[in-house]
């Protein structure tokens, strides 16, 4: 009996390996699926570009299918995504683009997608409008004014009455520079004033004075992630202690770099984690700093659960059919990956849930991880 028991043991164990060869030896043989790459890997938002490379390249390890990955780097600049773009679409037939996260970018290359039925998967905040004006468009991360109403909300809830708001000139910038104040008035809460400033922006004087004259509770800031640590530092020479708040962005390493003590107690939004304490999540948390001996941000989570998304959808759908890839997308509803919680909508959007943290003692501290929109 124990003989035969082990020997239906071995054959189980002979099965199982012959599954695992037989199953990479066919990924190995798979025709790769050529997917590209678009972000901002110089400029302004440079160390936010690389935490989605790293993302990607440790899911790509993790994929049931053989991808080829073309990388280039934008830097924010438009006209160099849109040449991207075309290359990508007319020369390397490449329907599949992760990227290019800068709003601006993505709205430039979206009508082109459109017309040769490409799909381009968003890892940076978007404007909701952009899910009406074209159907190329998926998110991965989540759209600025479900994070602005998260921050609305917040104040709301701690009693400020008077907010001054700075932000870039990007389009991301602008489109905080419009929701924003929407939602804190929906709140009753006053914007004393309004100020843009150039991404390259290197003395924030004139404006934080500017803004002072204004007497706010607090500084809303949204800027390049350096510009955002400059502010800040400058902020605090001039002799003011105002509560300065911004956005997820502030995890990036040349925030820190630039801004040192001075940023101690900054205040922003954060996307919670629904699955914080998995092991998954740990697992690959552990992977990306072992690998880049750096932390990973948010959105090297999002970028992640992205491609083993479109891995999943890959099981059913040709690479070249963007319609059923994206059907896949708009059906799935809701998902919990490394990231947590997705909502993904018909239209191409993604609702994720924000919390709220700050820096304490050099640390990024939780402050909050519920905020009711209700």
């Amino acid at each position: 009996m124990k003989n035969k028991t082990l020997l239906i043991i071995g054959i189980i164990l002979v099965a199982v390996v012959i599954l695992i060869v037989v199953f990479g030896f066919q990924k190995q043989k798979e025709e790769a699926i050529k997917i590209g790459f678009i972000a901002p890997l110089t400029g302004p938002f440079a160390d936010w570009g690389e935490s989605i490379k790293n993302g990607l390249d440790l899911a790509l390890e993790d994929t049931n299918h053989k991808f080829e990955v073309e990388y280039q780097d934008s830097a924010c600049d438009t006209k160099e995504t849109v040449s991207i773009a075309r290359k990508f679409f007319d020369i390397d037939n490449i329907r599949i683009v992760i990227g290019p996260g800068c709003v601006t970018g993505l709205r430039a290359i979206a009508p082109i997608a459109d017309e040769k039925n490409a799909l381009l998967f968003s890892t940076g905040l978007l404007d909701d409008n952009i899910f009406e004006e074209y159907n190329s468009v998926i998110n991965l991360a989540t759209q600025i004014s479900t994070e602005a109403k998260y921050m609305a909300k917040y104040m709301k809830s701690k009693g400020i009455k008077k907010v001054a708001i700075v932000y870039g000139t990007d389009y991301f910038g602008q489109e905080y520079g419009s929701r924003l104040p929407e939602l804190l008035n929906e709140e009753e809460i006053e914007v004393t004033s309004i100020n843009s400033s150039d991404l390259n922006t290197e003395d924030f004087r004139t404006i934080i004075l500017k803004v002072m004259k204004g007497n706010p509770d607090v500084v809303f800031i949204y800027q390049g992630e350096f510009q955002i640590g400059l502010f800040v530092k400058q902020l605090r020479e001039l002799g003011y202690s105002i509560p300065v708040y911004s956005y997820y962005g502030v995890e990036a390493q040349s925030v820190i770099a630039a801004g040192g003590e001075a940023l101690e107690d900054l205040v922003y939004t954060y996307p919670y984690n629904s699955v914080e304490e998995s092991e998954e999540k740990e697992t690959f948390e552990n992977r990306y700093i072992e690998r880049y001996n750096k932390i990973p941000t948010a959105t090297s989570h999002f970028v992640y659960d992205g491609l083993l998304l479109i891995d999943k959808a890959l099981d059913n759908c040709d690479a070249k059919d963007t319609n059923c890839i994206k059907n896949f997308f708009t059906n799935l509803g809701e998902y919990n990956g490394i990231s947590g919680y997705m909502l993904f909508g018909e239209d191409g959007s993604l609702t994720r849930e924000f919390g709220i943290k700050k820096i304490e003692n050099g640390k990024f501290i939780w402050v909050t991880k519920e905020i009711p929109l209700d």
